[in-house]
């Protein structure tokens, strides 16, 4: 619980931190076990920052987990990720 207390008055100051946001999202796919709150998450973090690299991968690879399964719809972000930096390699 406190980790995640951090985590929303983190947020509070920097609202659009794809970093910090993908954070977030990560600890409640592997600590919280919502993955339907992860993935709402990233995808703001993905609409907030489209040119962030980082937010649109991180989305890319949320909706081609186990969690989500949505290959077509990663598929158009990793793409999108790879519009604004050519190099771009999730790791």
């Amino acid at each position: 619980d406190r980790a995640e207390q951090l985590y929303l008055t983190a947020i509070e100051h920097f609202p659009e931190s794809p970093r910090l946001l993908g954070h977030y999202a990560l600890f409640l796919v592997n600590k919280r076990k919502d993955s339907v709150a992860a993935g709402k998450i990233y995808k703001k973090a993905a609409d907030l920052n489209t040119n962030s690299h980082e937010a649109l991968g991180n989305y890319a690879w949320f909706l081609s987990s186990k969690h989500c399964k949505n290959f077509d719809e990663a598929e158009k972000y990793y793409l999108k990720a790879l519009e604004v930096n050519p190099n771009y390699v999730h790791g």
